[in-house]
């Protein structure tokens, strides 16, 4: 049967293809239908329902989709042009390898949206809201962001003739320094040729009065004012003492920096001791009774980011439970490990901190650096979780003269071991997972906690990027 083009057309859960030109769909239904290499022209989409909707390899000109109710769509290399998108919501939808030319969105509202590998021409709102939305590899050209275009998070994208309200710095991610010099700037609606860094620091000045410490956050976050693990840690810090002063924070706010926390952790920027200190900081925050009015409102989303904390920690425990074999072994070990920098300390005086531990320093090296610990091989585990919370791996190598010594331990050893994206707690379910090696992890978060490990701009030269390998030599 031939389908009907006309107004109030049921279209659910069906397959359209082929043309369709100068034609009025406005109020027709669109719910679950699949739009494949279908050529839209001059058609009048207005207040239609797109509900679930796939859109694919299609191309949808001079055409009116105002007023519509777009949400959960998915669209896939897909050319929109000269089309108007005034008063349209569109939201939880998601856009990939698609074109935006010359389209009208003023006064749309755009809410948790993706737009991947895209590119966008003119995402001006004319005073529509743009919130929760994230842009991955997309290109963005000739749009004016000013008003409500908050809690975006941008990743590899690029900006062509853009212009930003300075306002809004604090309020979305993911800027880059190149995407600082491509931007032009409005600083409380008026152009500005000042450059970025002295309008953030007028941005930060004005927050302060304001008292939006949250925003302050995230501008240290992009603009890499201090370590990535260190800013987070603040936003969080900055978002409980707002609800301790109860000031209603945005749910919206929130669920925006549980993303750009899951982004850093996806992107291996945070350390695992930094998921344990947003653990440790939401905890005890949740488990006491509050009677004011933010902290009620906004518990459920800090409940969300508290447990994601917690189950990394149980990934964590799950993943190295095995190294605590090595406790109580007394095979002599030799610890091997190359610095592109001289760090701030020896790692042989930290491992010393450990109880009963027996580490003594063999060589350092000038040159990068080259330091060599000579011990016994229950130090592992303490060696293992002080440089994991860190986010640097070790490497255990067995000799092969003593391979069929060694045989049954080196075959549950994993040879490189990956920290980067983990994380661990130091509370009593450690202790209970863990059994005797929980004093293990405990005294390694000490360790790092006392000598101010973690508060140093480069956690004292125990990062990833200078510690260039730890190899462990069992003999």
């Amino acid at each position: 049967m031939d389908m009907k083009f006309e107004k109030h057309t049921n279209f659910s859960y069906k397959t359209i293809t082929g043309p369709i030109h100068n034609v009025d769909l406005s109020r027709s239904l669109f719910k679950g239908a699949l739009l494949s290499e279908v050529e839209i022209v001059a058609t009048n989409c207005s207040d239609a329902d797109f509900d679930g909707t796939q859109i694919a390899n299609s191309k949808i000109k001079d055409t009116m989709i105002s007023s519509a109710d777009i949400r959960t769509i998915y669209c896939v290399d897909t050319l929109f042009e000269n089309v108007d998108f005034r008063y349209a919501t569109i939201s939880n939808s998601s856009f990939v390898n698609c074109t935006f030319r010359n389209c009208n969105f003023g006064k749309s509202t755009l809410t948790d949206n993706v737009f991947e590998s895209c590119e966008i021409d003119s995402l001006s709102l004319d005073n529509g809201v743009a919130i929760l939305n994230t842009f991955s590899a997309t290109t963005i050209s000739n749009t004016l962001f000013e008003k409500v275009f908050y809690f975006s998070l941008f990743s590899n994208c690029s900006f062509v003739k853009c212009t930003m309200e300075c306002y809004l710095l604090g309020y979305n991610y993911g800027f880059t320094s190149k995407n600082y010099d491509e931007l032009s700037y409005l600083f409380m609606e008026r152009p500005t040729d000042e450059p970025i860094d002295l309008l953030i620091e007028e941005m930060i000045r004005l927050y302060k009065e304001r008292n939006m410490l949250i925003n302050i956050g995230i501008i240290n976050l992009t603009r890499g004012m201090k370590l990535y693990d260190q800013a987070m840690l603040l936003c969080f810090s900055y978002l409980l003492k707002c609800l301790e002063e109860n000031t209603i924070v945005q749910t919206e706010q929130i669920d925006f920096l549980y993303r750009v926390f899951e982004s850093l952790e996806e992107e291996s920027k945070l350390v695992p001791f930094t998921t344990l200190q947003v653990y440790q900081l939401l905890a005890p925050a949740l488990e006491k009774k509050h009677c004011n009015t933010a902290y009620l409102k906004a518990s459920s989303s800090l409940q969300v980011i508290r447990n994601d904390a917690f189950f990394k920690h149980e990934s964590f425990l799950d993943k190295n439970i095995g190294s605590l074999k090595w406790l109580g072994r007394s095979d002599e070990i030799e610890i091997e490990v190359d610095y592109r920098n001289k760090p701030s300390g020896l790692l042989v005086d930290f491992l010393g901190q450990f109880p009963n531990a027996n580490a003594s320093l063999v060589s350092t090296r000038e040159g990068s650096f080259h330091e060599l610990i000579r011990s016994t091989a229950d130090l592992i585990p303490s060696l293992q979780f002080f440089l994991g919370l860190l986010g640097v791996g070790i490497q255990i190598a067995v000799f092969r003269n003593q391979a069929k010594v060694n045989e049954k331990a080196n075959a549950e050893i994993t040879s490189i071991q990956d920290f980067s994206q983990t994380a661990i707690s130091h509370t009593a379910s450690t202790k209970i997972a863990l059994a005797d090696g929980g004093d293990v992890v405990d005294s390694a978060v000490t360790i790092i906690t006392v000598n101010n490990i973690y508060q140093s701009s480069d956690f004292l030269g125990f990062n990833p990027e200078n510690v260039e390998k730890v190899v462990v030599h069992l003999k």
